[in-house]
């Protein structure tokens, strides 16, 4: 497997950077980025985080829960990957370190049904964000600008975030699946070769955000993890949709709840 630690990645300095503002809020090390709207909702539900109270982030919303062990930030909705990695790369440059995302993803294994838990352990690198970050230079230069051809082929999460939160949830096995994702820009690609193909490369689900989210935090060398909550189905190759299932709805709330817990005594 083709991976970042054992590449000679070149980061060029950008024009554009993300800088904390005269509003910006002050955030502890720990972050929850969360991709679906109605999670964010719940979640600050369960904190007593006040609507009244949100920071407009980007189309989204970050709220800051001051706890007694510090202040996480709860930041989404966010979908896609390249919205996904602004909001990460603000939420490192205003001083997160740790930074946990919840998301839904669409399986491609019958193991995995509505509701289950998908815990990323490497991500297939089908979206365009990472190669921004990771890509390997060709040798050539136009007008002094360095072109790139694609990088490697995964990204990876923070090791040690991954191993906790590995442990925090395997109380809920059998609904808990650890393995590679598949992360696409093309949510109306997701064709039947592909998903032949990522299946048999060993992905257990599809998704849109987790393989640059795990890039740029290698880059930027902060931690990041992700749990993803089984929402559709794509492995009988066609579409299965479990939005609307109490099994969904069920796994929903056990990936806050453990995600809360994780974050809260990461804080």
């Amino acid at each position: 497997m083709s991976g970042l630690s054992d590449r000679k990645i070149i980061v060029e300095d950008a024009i554009v950077n993300p800088a904390r503002g005269k509003r910006s809020p002050n955030l502890g090390p720990t972050a929850l980025l969360v991709s679906a709207r109605a999670d964010v909702s719940a979640i600050c539900r369960r904190l007593q985080v006040l609507p009244e109270t949100a920071f407009p982030f980007y189309a989204g919303n970050l709220f800051v829960h001051n706890g007694r062990r510090g202040a996480l930030a709860i930041a989404g909705p966010v979908v896609g990957a390249p919205y996904a990695v602004m909001m990460l790369e603000t939420l490192i440059s205003w001083g997160a370190r740790r930074i946990l995302f919840l998301g839904w993803c669409g399986a491609l294994i019958p193991e995995a049904s509505f509701g289950d838990l998908i815990i990323p352990t490497s991500a297939f690198i089908d979206e365009g964000t990472s190669r921004h970050y990771n890509g390997a230079w060709s040798g050539d230069e136009v007008d002094g600008c360095r072109l790139f051809r694609s990088g490697q082929e995964r990204s990876l999460p923070s090791p040690r975030l991954l191993d906790r939160i590995t442990a925090h949830f395997k109380t809920e096995t059998p609904r808990v699946h650890g393995g590679p994702v598949w992360t696409t820009d093309g949510v109306y690609r997701e064709t039947a070769p592909k998903v032949r193909y990522y299946r048999n490369q060993g992905a257990l689900a599809v998704e849109m955000e987790v393989s640059a989210l795990f890039t740029v935090g290698t880059v930027r060398q902060v931690a990041v993890g992700a749990v993803l909550v089984v929402s559709d189905d794509l492995s009988e190759l066609t579409w299965r949709p479990g939005f609307k299932t109490e099994a969904f709805r069920q796994g929903r709330e056990t990936a806050m709840d453990g995600m809360l817990d994780l974050c809260l005594t990461e804080s």
